[in-house]
C-alpha cells in the first residue's frame, strides 16, 4: 500500500512538473516572439530615417503593442521623431501597389455623392474610406502580397490587428440590438450603417465584386479613422503613431507637427520608468471615445453639444396608439441644447390631434416629460446584473457602466428641469383660467 501510494504521488508530482515546465515554456516562446516583433518593427523604422529615443521601448501586453519608458524621462524631452516620407496617404498608397484599375475606381470615388460620419469634412473622410478599402485588399487578397506597398510596409500593415480598439461597433449583434434605445445605441446604429453603405460601393460591379466580411472592414474602419492624421491636407497613416496611446486630458507626451510633416514627440512632464507614453489626442464626447477607441473619459459627462433623443418613444406611440412610424426617425430633441424643450414644444402642437392635446404649453411639457422618462426609465434599467449578463469582457462591462451613468445624469437632469417646466406652467395656466372664469362670470352679472 506505502509503495502504490509513493507511485502514484511520483506519478502526479512528475505530470504537473511536466505542465508546469510545458506552461514556462510556452510563455517564454511567446514573450520572445514579442520581442522579436518589437525588434524587427524597430530595426525597419530606423531603416527608414524614423529617430527614436534609447530611453523608451515598443512592450507587448495583452495582445498589444505600446510605447513605454524604458528609464525615468525628465520633461521636454524628445523621444521619437517619424518622418514624413513614412507616411501613407490614398496617393502613395495607390502608387506603391501600382494598378492602373486601383487609380480609375479612386478617380470614380472623389466623385460619389455618399454621407460621411463629419458631413463638413468630406474630401477627407473620402480618403479615409479609400486607404481603408486599400489596407483591406492589401490584407485579404494575395495579389496584393507582390507589391511594393507590401513589401515595404507589412510590418506596420501586421501591426494594425494587435491594435484594434475594443469598439462597441465590434460587438455582437444581440449586444447592440441591448443597446438600441440609448443614445450610445442610436449612434452605433448610424455609424454601423455608414459603414455598411462604404461597403456596398466597394461591393458592386466597379470595384471589388465581392463581399467584404463587415468586421475585417471596420476594424480598419476604426484604424484610419483613429490614426489617419490630417498632414498638409491630407490624411496619413503614421507608422508607430498607432503604439500610443492618445487622450486629451490626461497625457505625458506632446506631438507637434514639422513644417516638413514629419511628427515630433517630446515629454511633456517626468515619466517614470515603465509608465505608458500617452500623446495628447482629439477631444471627443464620451460616446464618441467609446465607439471609436474603445475607451470612455475620465468622467462620466462629456457629450459637449449633443445628447439626442428621439421626440417620439415607443412610449408615445403605445400610449397614444400612435400608427404613423416615420415620425420616430424624423423628428429628434437634443437634451443638451440650449432652450431644447421650446423646439421640443413646438413639434408636440404641431401634433397636437395625436395626443387630443390644447393651444397651451402645459399639455406639450407633459408629453415631453413622459417621452424624457421613457428613456430614462429605460438607461436606468441597465443595471449591473444585467450588463454582466450580455458583457464578458471586464473591459466591455466598466464602459458600459460608465456610458450609462453618464446617459442616466443627463437624462436626470433634462426630467427635473422639464418638470419644473411642466408644473410651473400649469399652474399659470390654471390660474389664468380662473381670472378668465371670474371675469366671464361678471361680465354676465
Amino acid at each position: 500500500i506505502i509503495f502504490n501510494y509513493f507511485f502514484i504521488y511520483n506519478y502526479y508530482l512528475s505530470f504537473y512538473k511536466m505542465k508546469f515546465n510545458i506552461l514556462i515554456s510556452i510563455l517564454f516562446l511567446i514573450n520572445f516572439i514579442s520581442c522579436s516583433k518589437s525588434e524587427a518593427i524597430i530595426d525597419w523604422g530606423i531603416k527608414n530615417n524614423l529617430e527614436i529615443s534609447p530611453l523608451i521601448q515598443l512592450s507587448y501586453e495583452k495582445d498589444v503593442l505600446k510605447f513605454i519608458a524604458k528609464e525615468d524621462i525628465d520633461d521636454k524631452k524628445d523621444i521619437l521623431k517619424i518622418p514624413y516620407a513614412m507616411m501613407l496617404d490614398v496617393e502613395k498608397t495607390l502608387g506603391l501597389i501600382n494598378s492602373n484599375e486601383l487609380k480609375e475606381q479612386y478617380e470614380q470615388f472623389k466623385k460619389l455623392d455618399i454621407k460621411t460620419y463629419q458631413p463638413f469634412h468630406v474630401n477627407l473622410q473620402k480618403e479615409e474610406i479609400f486607404i481603408s478599402y486599400l489596407i483591406y485588399l492589401v490584407q485579404h487578397e494575395p495579389l496584393y502580397e507582390k507589391t511594393q506597398l507590401y513589401e515595404q510596409y507589412k510590418l506596420y500593415l501586421s501591426s494594425i490587428k494587435s491594435n484594434i480598439p475594443r469598439s462597441p461597433l465590434l460587438y455582437t449583434s444581440d449586444q447592440i440590438e441591448y443597446l438600441s434605445g440609448t443614445f450610445l445605441g442610436k449612434t452605433l446604429n448610424k455609424l454601423k450603417q455608414l459603414f455598411l453603405d462604404e461597403t456596398k460601393v466597394f461591393k458592386n460591379e466597379s470595384y471589388y465584386k465581392k463581399d467584404l466580411d463587415i468586421k475585417n472592414y471596420t476594424e480598419i474602419r476604426l484604424f484610419s479613422e483613429t490614426e489617419g492624421v490630417e498632414i498638409m491636407r491630407k490624411i496619413n497613416l503614421v507608422p508607430f503613431f498607432n503604439f500610443f496611446k492618445k487622450d486629451h486630458m490626461r497625457f505625458n507626451a506632446r506631438f507637434i507637427f514639422e513644417k516638413n510633416g514629419d511628427i515630433k514627440i517630446s515629454s511633456r512632464k517626468k515619466i517614470k520608468k515603465g509608465e505608458e507614453i500617452i500623446i495628447n489626442g482629439p477631444r471627443r464626447t464620451n460616446v464618441e471615445r467609446l465607439v471609436f477607441e474603445g475607451e470612455t473619459n475620465p468622467h462620466y459627462i462629456n457629450y459637449r453639444e449633443n445628447y439626442i433623443i428621439p421626440a417620439f418613444s415607443p412610449g408615445l406611440y403605445y400610449k397614444y396608439d400612435i400608427d404613423d412610424i416615420d415620425l420616430y426617425q424624423t423628428h429628434f430633441i437634443n437634451l443638451v441644447e440650449k432652450e431644447f424643450d421650446e423646439r421640443a414644444l413646438y413639434i408636440y402642437k404641431n401634433y397636437s390631434k395625436l395626443f387630443n392635446g390644447d393651444d397651451g404649453d402645459a399639455w406639450a411639457y407633459g408629453v415631453l416629460l413622459e417621452n424624457i422618462d421613457y428613456y430614462k426609465k429605460y438607461v436606468d434599467s441597465f443595471n449591473n446584473t444585467r450588463i454582466n449578463e450580455l458583457f464578458e469582457n471586464k473591459q466591455d462591462r466598466m464602459n458600459m457602466e460608465k456610458a450609462f451613468k453618464g446617459e442616466s445624469k443627463i437624462l436626470e437632469k433634462a426630467y427635473t428641469y422639464i418638470k419644473n417646466k411642466y408644473e410651473g406652467t400649469k399652474n399659470i395656466e390654471a390660474e389664468k383660467k380662473n381670472k378668465d372664469n371670474k371675469k366671464n362670470k361678471n361680465t354676465d352679472l
